[in-house]
């Protein structure tokens, strides 16, 4: 029986209760009587439940919103083609787990590959056109109702989908052509989903469409799928040419942080091929086992000219990144559970190598683990332009450059790196502003160099990303006797870190339903309790009574405001559950839910 009576709540249920004096006579609707609190505040407590949605419980006993990767699936590759006309999913795993493993990403989506030069998806390590398979897990989003699920496939796919939330279904099966399913879909919502792609060779390309009763085909996109991770899935890693995050070259996962590139350019088959003036950056949440102090650091060799800088909770704490000061390590304060980490990584030449390192409460200084990280991406989204154009400097002129950096609308601004170069141009004739969310600010004089360059500007963080621009202005007639060439303004850059927009990181409304919970005796209830760090979530909390579990089930729902006397009619079984509403930025927890009840004094 679920539940727990007074006398046996901790030896048989583990449901946490306190017995509290009998209360005396008050005028705050709350019967006479002895108060007895239960209590949920420990993982095995939360994980007795009757049903958890889109949240998890975490072992240091709290409530968490589940965390996602949107955009696409988690896909693994695997050298060769395994999947044959009879192959089943889980054949094909079973086969893939003795094969060679390329690499794996998330913000898979179907397309097709024969339209572009590689033949194949980027960022999962395949470096052929022909002769690998790739295994999609995740979720997909479903209208209700009767469904029609098409595939297609150059050359092989297997799709399947859990309409009840576990249990994969029918085998979704194409060879060359297109082959469909009907669904009956229960809800609107998202549901699991599974697929594996063989590429034999010529030609590869897969194509996934639902077509709802009466609707038209909707082709599916990253829109509609993403993927569910957890401890131990890594890190999202996004590379870019140019050794300040200039030009976006595609994105992968990764176990940890740590690689060593050697004299390569990196490695997972991302779009970049320069061995050298490349730039990593590696975002998602680190864990912190216990409260306490943590110190962080970054390795990158024996090359002086390779650069680092480490973020954690969307302040830049270690840095060797000019122009601002060196940090090369930080100690900060970490409550115990999840932080946003950015990691970010700049090669100059000749070999790169990149380690990033923690210690505190429990931990040895070394590299972290791949158990200790996770790809929730809360900061460390980037907006990089880049323009490599002259633009000419007017004498006794002044001239706008745009700097129109693209972002969601709703993006929030941590950091921003800019830079430019002049040449052919006496510096102290000019006056160099930057348009940016505060208005015009000025720049100190130019006193020597070709190529300027600022990073880590903050005085943004929390404004839109809205496009800049620099305004020159010239003040002094004619320029340096003997330069050569037309005097240029060149190749502006604007790099935004934000936060924000649609590829939220958390689950944006996460149910809880408790188990039910024995009430004997109760004639009312005195309050119920919620501990929580919301960070701007908004629970609501509802409860029901009922005097057997079978009336309790069958019970309307009653809201309930925190910390008042709930409007309840007591009986011997009550229930509560949680509706939390975020943004889906923030990682909010639940800590604790009390309900206290009064039974006749003795």
């Amino acid at each position: 029986m679920r539940g727990c009576s007074i006398a046996t709540a901790i030896a048989l249920c583990g449901c946490g209760f306190t017995l509290n004096p009998p209360a005396g006579g008050s005028d705050d609707g709350i019967p006479d009587g002895t108060r007895i609190t239960l209590t949920d505040d420990t993982a095995a407590q939360f994980m007795d439940n009757a049903g958890l949605v889109d949240g998890a419980v975490a072992p240091r006993g709290v409530i968490e919103p589940s965390p996602f990767v949107l955009d696409g699936l988690e896909a693994h590759a695997y050298n060769g083609n395994l999947v044959a006309d009879s192959s089943t999913y889980d054949s094909v795993v079973a086969v893939a787990s003795t094969a060679t493993e390329l690499g794996f990403s998330y913000r898979q989506i179907p397309a097709d590959w024969s339209m572009t030069i590689a033949n194949r998806p980027r960022g999962l390590g395949i470096t052929t056109t022909d002769q690998y398979t790739i295994v999609y897990t995740g979720e997909i989003l479903l209208p209700s109702g009767p469904v029609t699920l098409a595939t297609d496939a150059d050359d092989r796919a297997i799709v399947q989908v859990a309409l009840d939330g576990v249990t994969f279904g029918e085998r979704l099966f194409a060879h060359n052509t297109t082959s469909t399913i009907q669904l009956q879909v229960p809800a609107s919502g998202w549901y699991p989903i599974r697929a594996i792609v063989g590429q034999a060779g010529g030609t590869a390309h897969w194509r996934l469409d639902i077509t709802p009763m009466g609707a038209a085909k909707i082709k599916i996109d990253g829109k509609r799928l993403r993927a569910r991770v957890g401890a131990g899935d890594g890190l999202l890693a996004s590379a870019f040419v140019g050794k300040g995050l200039l030009v976006p070259a595609g994105e992968t996962a990764v176990s940890t942080v740590d690689e060593d590139y050697g004299n390569s350019a990196p490695s997972h088959d991302l779009p970049i091929t320069s061995t050298d003036a490349f730039s990593m950056r590696f975002a998602g949440q680190v864990l912190a086992d216990a409260p306490g102090m943590y110190t962080f650091s970054a390795d990158v060799g024996n090359e002086p000219l390779d650069l680092f800088r480490i973020w954690i909770d969307g302040e830049l704490v270690a840095n060797y990144w000019p122009p601002t000061p060196d940090r090369l390590t930080a100690t900060v304060a970490l409550t115990e559970g999840w932080h946003d980490v950015l990691v970010d990584y700049a090669d100059e030449s000749q070999g790169a190598k990149v380690e990033l390192r923690m210690s505190g409460p429990g931990v040895a200084d070394g590299p972290i683990d791949a158990m200790h990280l996770r790809p929730a991406v809360a900061f460390g989204l980037t907006a990089s332009f880049v323009e490599f154009a002259n633009y000419p400097l007017m004498d006794l002129g002044v001239i706008s450059v745009p700097l129109p950096v693209m972002a969601p609308g709703s993006a929030i601004i941590g950091a921003v790196d800019y830079g430019f170069g002049i040449a052919s141009q006496r510096l102290s004739d000019l006056t160099i502003s930057l348009i940016d969310c505060h208005g015009v600010m000025t720049l100190p004089p130019l006193v020597s160099g070709t190529y300027f360059y600022f990073g880590h500007d903050p005085s943004c963080a929390g404004y839109p990303v809205t496009p800049w621009s620099w305004r020159v202005t010239d003040s002094v007639a004619g320029n340096t006797v003997g330069t050569v060439g037309i005097p240029v303004l060149y190749n502006p850059v604007l790099i935004a870190t934000y936060s924000g927009g649609d590829r939220m990181p958390f689950a944006p409304i996460v149910t809880f339903l408790s188990a039910p919970k024995r009430t004997p005796g109760a004639i009312g209830f005195a309050k119920v309790g919620i501990t929580a760090d919301l960070r701007g979530a908004v629970v609501m909390v509802e409860m029901r009574t009922g005097a057997d579990e079978t009336e309790l089930a069958s019970a309307s729902w009653v809201s309930i405001s925190d910390d008042t006397v709930p409007e309840v009619t007591a009986s011997e079984w009550v229930q509560y559950r949680l509706a939390i509403t975020s943004n889906g930025w923030k990682l909010w927890t639940v800590d604790k839910v009390e309900i206290t009840y009064v039974v006749p004094a003795d």
